[in-house]
């Protein structure tokens, strides 16, 4: 279900690290409801990131496209 993946957080939450350590990564489909509410905390966890992503933010991120550019998509 999930991985842990090391990550560099580099925004201002009091309490999360900014150097690089493990998060555990868990990928969650666009097909399956939305997570309700991102601010959630566990009793192993504190956060949960990358809740508001569309898939266009997702898509550009994952493949490091830099603008501004033309971009063709295709299913092949």
């Amino acid at each position: 279900m999930g991985e842990f993946e090391d990550k560099q957080y580099v925004f201002e939450i009091d309490g999360v690290y900014r150097e690089k350590r493990p998060y555990y990564k868990v990928r969650y489909s666009f097909e399956n409801p939305k997570v309700p509410d991102p601010d959630w905390e566990g009793n192993y966890y504190q956060y949960v990131f990358g809740t508001t992503y569309t898939p266009l933010e997702l898509f550009i991120m994952n493949t490091k496209i830099k603008g501004p550019c033309w971009v063709k998509v295709s299913k092949n």
